[in-house]
């Protein structure tokens, strides 16, 4: 795994697109490349569950996708708190590899699919996540980070 000194540097909060992007998405393509999880749709994600690396979450605990428990950094307020956005990444990546989404890495070259799948397998309450997930996709071309 490559280093990423910009993310290592970042201390949250909100920026605007293309920073965003160019903060998060090497490290999202190298974990696409390690784990077989689109890194757009990590992308995705991290936009709508930070708002942008804005939300109260991401600051305080460096939690970018709003997973609950109890992180390497302990928690703050049953969400999972991370050391550093590279560790909360990393977690992501892991937690879609566990059982409960593993079978959505057959669309991994399919990220539309792949969002349909997670969702499926129940990440989100929201009903209209992937939709979601997929319009940031779309805008974005968050889909070159894939490659």
């Amino acid at each position: 795994m490559g280093t990423f000194p910009d993310l290592d540097k970042w201390k949250g909060g909100k920026l605007a697109p293309d920073r965003f992007f160019k903060l998060l998405g090497p490290a999202a393509s190298a974990y696409h490349k390690l784990t077989g999880v689109p890194a757009s749709v990590t992308l995705a994600q991290a936009v709508l569950e930070s708002a942008w690396g804005g939300s109260s979450l991401s600051k305080r605990s460096k939690n970018l996708f709003g997973i609950k428990g109890k992180g390497p950094a302990g928690k703050v307020n049953g969400y999972r708190k991370y050391h550093s956005y590279l560790e909360s990444i990393a977690d992501h990546a892991r937690l879609l590899k566990t059982p409960r989404y593993a079978k959505a890495l057959k669309y991994a070259n399919n990220p539309d699919q792949y969002a349909r799948a997670i969702r499926k397998a129940g990440y989100a309450q929201d009903p209209a996540y992937a939709s979601k997930l997929i319009k940031i996709m779309k805008k974005y071309n968050l889909y070159k980070w894939d490659k």
